[in-house]
């Protein structure tokens, strides 16, 4: 059975309220004694009382809150620039930046490392006059750039031309090749290598061969 006690505070309250009065008015009716009046009546006035001042709370509550964040809003735009000023000021020593509570700014660029590694991958062909290469890292062996990588180079020889050609940079595999009608049948040998932010790049993967769909 549902509780007849409505669950929003201020519904309890216009409930009760009617209660009380109708049995203070209905007592023959109702059967209720004065003394069961005096204690709905007494209760009732507790809970109104309460009630008023945990809203009255709230609304200072909030606007408590407000007046802190607007406070922080002001703390942080008067605090930053001024951080950023000593900061910037190669005059102030790095021990008391670390005093002031402030991480020294690293004023000695840390060269970036070629990769290391070679991607591999495998050629699909399924598709008419299209490659489709799809490339992971050959050390760690999990689909993904090493660590320091932005880009897999995709280079390519066609048929028995004397060099490769460089076809672009994939920031994310598979690439994609597309050919045209005189091309299908021969075959496409594909080296690929990592690089970095410098595009310095890395050692160079075995070649992968794959015949273009015709």
């Amino acid at each position: 059975m549902a509780d007849y006690f409505p669950e929003s505070d201020s519904k309890a309250l216009a409930w009760t309220r009617n209660l009380v009065t109708y049995s203070s008015a209905h007592t023959a009716e109702t059967g209720y004694s004065a003394t069961d009046i005096t204690a709905m009546t007494g209760a009732l006035s507790e809970y109104d009382s309460a009630l008023e001042e945990h809203v009255r709370q709230q609304v200072a509550a909030r606007a408590a809150r407000r007046k802190k964040d607007e406070a922080r809003q002001k703390l942080e735009s008067v605090i930053r620039p001024r951080v950023r000023k000593v900061q910037a000021d190669p005059n102030v020593d790095r021990a008391v930046l670390r005093a002031m509570g402030l991480r020294p700014r690293d004023t000695i660029r840390t060269p970036v490392a070629a990769p290391t590694t070679a991607p591999t991958g495998i050629v699909d062909t399924s598709q008419r006059l299209i490659h489709t290469i799809r490339f992971w890292d050959t050390e760690s062996g999990r689909r993904g750039k090493p660590k320091g990588v932005i880009a897999c180079e995709i280079w390519m020889r066609l048929g028995d031309a004397d060099s490769d050609v460089f076809l672009g940079t994939a920031g994310r595999s598979p690439f994609t090749k597309e050919f045209k009608a005189e091309s299908g049948g021969q075959q496409a040998h594909y080296r690929l290598r990592w690089v970095n932010s410098r595009f310095n790049p890395g050692p160079w993967s075995e070649t992968l061969t794959a015949t273009i769909p015709a």
